[in-house]
């Protein structure tokens, strides 16, 4: 039993900066009225009615049929986690409870990534959050739950960790398992590729065979899937017929959601990789290819994804990820980018959906029009007014007259002790560790 004690010690000493950092997110942005709750009828609900198929149920509500199967798996422990509670309480409906269930498995997604990133980056943890909050995943850790970017974002870390771990079958795992999650993701099918190229073994047509057999398998059969069935009713050549030079234009410079202002770090370092591809590993190259090609299905989707950020290109931060801790040096001009895109996305988290022109607006069918959010934010950063008005709402996700249900306030009571006890622990292990360090000089 002492050991085991130290062992925890040892690991909350060892992680005590990342503990207080998620601790500390999660109480400032985890809306519990918000992120414990289905979003959606077009993709949170097919994607919850996936998850309730694992354990034997099924859901209603969802009105769209081209989703991946693969959120099936990364769901999992959600859907049986909601179906032990359901079956000691019967009580309790379902499909709210698998929501809560997701909602908390989603911010451990995003919690976890952060730990994967740790020592891709020698520890470093300033680095890691920086990088972390950059990636605009942290709206669907916190609040837009029942979307699957959060799982994706803990497979594209867990895969960049396998690649730069020279890891060769496990980051096939991995490719194959975020293909099946978001098939836009379907590039990273090339990653394994580029690693199998750059190691120095011997080839044999077996190896060769079995290792390059699946990703290759997978995206021929996407190829045909997108030429001959298309997804959301947009086909290859419709998809390629919708290049403008007004859209890239916008989805560039936008002032709704511009990679210009939201996206900066992810552009340098894919520029950069263009300039110095000749120099970079068959991974790095794999990398920029997955950028290129996700950047390309932004421009011809004709959208954003109708919520925060260009969510389409959250998987090709894996070049932001595997270049800076590989092929490309990190100076600490390059830091102060990271540094400001991830406090400027906090920004744009902090006020985005609390104000009406903050909000996107629906249109026809299932189509949102996104506000003038650049502009808009820093009007409403530069108002005391709305900083004021931001502290009621943020003080009103916690109260408990403003939640639907008494399962989703407890769920929230236990959470907020959960995290409030982690936070405590940690402080004291720290602080003790400290004291104990200055008593001994």
């Amino acid at each position: 039993m002492a050991d085991i004690f130290k062992k925890i010690h040892s690991a909350i000493l060892g992680n005590s900066a990342l503990l207080i950092a998620v601790c500390l997110i999660f109480f400032i942005f985890f809306k519990v009225t918000v992120a414990l709750i289905p979003y959606s009828q077009l993709d949170d609900w097919c994607y919850l009615k996936f998850a309730a198929k694992t354990v034997g149920e099924e859901l209603p509500g969802c009105i769209g049929s081209d989703y991946p199967p693969g959120v099936m798996l990364l769901w999992f422990p959600a859907a049986i986690s909601a179906k032990i509670v359901a079956f000691f309480i019967p009580s309790v409906d379902f499909s709210e409870l698998l929501a809560a269930c997701v909602g908390v498995l989603s911010y451990f997604y995003w919690g976890s990534s952060l730990f994967i990133l740790h020592p891709i980056f020698k520890r470093n943890v300033f680095l890691t959050l920086i990088i972390s909050l950059s990636v605009p995943v942290l709206y669907y850790s916190t609040e837009r739950t029942t979307m699957t970017h959060s799982s994706e974002w803990f497979l594209v870390c867990a895969l960049a960790w396998t690649v730069l771990r020279k890891r060769l079958f496990p980051a096939i795992l991995f490719s194959v398992v975020l293909t099946a999650l978001r098939i836009n993701d379907f590039p990273a099918l090339f990653l394994p590729i580029g690693l199998y190229l750059d190691q120095k073994k011997p080839i044999t047509q077996k190896t060769l065979l079995s290792a390059l057999s699946i990703p290759l398998f997978i995206l021929a059969a996407i190829l045909v899937f997108f030429s001959k069935h298309g997804y959301h009713s947009s086909h290859l050549s419709t998809w390629i017929g919708n290049f403008t030079f007004s859209r890239i234009g916008w989805v560039f410079g936008g002032a709704d959601w511009g990679l210009f202002f939201t996206a900066l770090p992810l552009l340098t370092v894919n520029i950069l990789g263009l300039y110095h591809l000749r120099k970079l590993s068959n991974i790095g190259r794999a990398c920029i290819l997955w950028a290129v090609i996700e950047l390309a299905i932004c421009i011809g989707w004709k959208g954003n994804g109708s919520d925060f950020g260009y969510r389409y290109l959250i998987g090709s931060y894996v070049s932001l990820v595997v270049l800076c801790a590989g092929d490309l040096k990190i100076n600490w001009g390059f830091k102060g980018m990271l540094l400001a895109q991830s406090l400027f996305n906090c920004l744009l988290l902090i006020f985005y959906k609390v104000f009406d022109d903050t909000t996107p607006t629906p249109t026809e069918g299932m189509t949102w029009t996104q506000p003038q959010l650049l502009l808009n934010t820093f009007s409403h950063m530069s108002s005391q007014s709305d900083w004021a008005y931001w502290f009621q709402e943020f003080l009103g996700w916690h109260q408990s007259a403003h939640f639907n249900s008494s399962l989703i306030y407890s769920f929230s009571t236990v959470l907020w002790a959960i995290f409030g006890f982690i936070l405590t622990l940690t402080l004291t292990v720290t602080l003790m560790a400290h004291w104990q360090q200055l008593r001994n000089k």
